[in-house]
């Protein structure tokens, strides 16, 4: 059920998916789902979490909305919108996360964090990308205040596509990780085209 992709920056495809297939084979597949976007995760402090975008997380996603909505209708309207996640050669995505529980504190934090993108970037042999908002007109915009669940990317010159830390410098929060070489061959590691 989980599909080999021959490439993993060419757009998804209607033919890509099964309703009725995902439904019937979503348990035995979640497992290997979930593995491979917890190690495409770095966590960025306490309250931060960065994933990196992976053709298949993006495929996966639409198939979980198709599901919860249960329906198959619209499979194109749903590529549409979450393709922009699919990184692209030298683009890295990423879908960044504030996770704050209490509602009272998330609101007062995502206010102070406004702006954070220009504040976030990765780092190889100590050039810095920032982040910038994907191009795509179907993102919410920040306003005046941080999203909870944002969307990104970093455009990467050909020979640093593989960054080797990710940083925070905002006058509200700061923090740094490394990335761990294995979240650029988790796929590898853990599917195979015989799947």
């Amino acid at each position: 059920m989980i599909p080999f992709f021959e490439s993993f920056y060419t757009p998804l495809l209607v033919q890509d998916f099964s309703f009725h297939g995902f439904k019937e084979e979503r348990s035995l597949v979640i497992h290997k789902i979930m593995q491979f976007k917890r190690q495409r995760r770095v966590q960025l402090g306490p309250d931060f979490s960065i994933t990196f975008e992976h053709k298949l997380l993006v495929w996966f996603q639409i198939q979980e909305m198709l599901l919860a909505e249960s329906r198959f209708d619209g499979i194109e309207e749903e590529i549409a919108v979450y393709s922009p996640l699919i990184p692209k050669p030298n683009v890295l995505t990423i879908t960044a996360m504030w996770e704050y529980s209490d509602p009272k504190i998330r609101y007062e934090q995502l206010k102070n964090l406004w702006n954070f993108r220009s504040y976030l970037y990765v780092s190889f042999k100590d050039e810095k990308y920032f982040s910038e908002s994907l191009p795509e007109d179907t993102w919410i915009s920040e306003g005046d205040r941080a999203l909870s669940v944002n969307f990104l990317r970093f455009v990467m010159p050909k020979e640093c596509i593989f960054p080797d830390s990710i940083h925070i410098h905002h006058p509200c929060y700061q923090a740094d990780a490394l990335i761990p070489e294995s979240l650029w061959t988790a796929y590898e590691d853990i599917f195979s085209k015989n799947d």
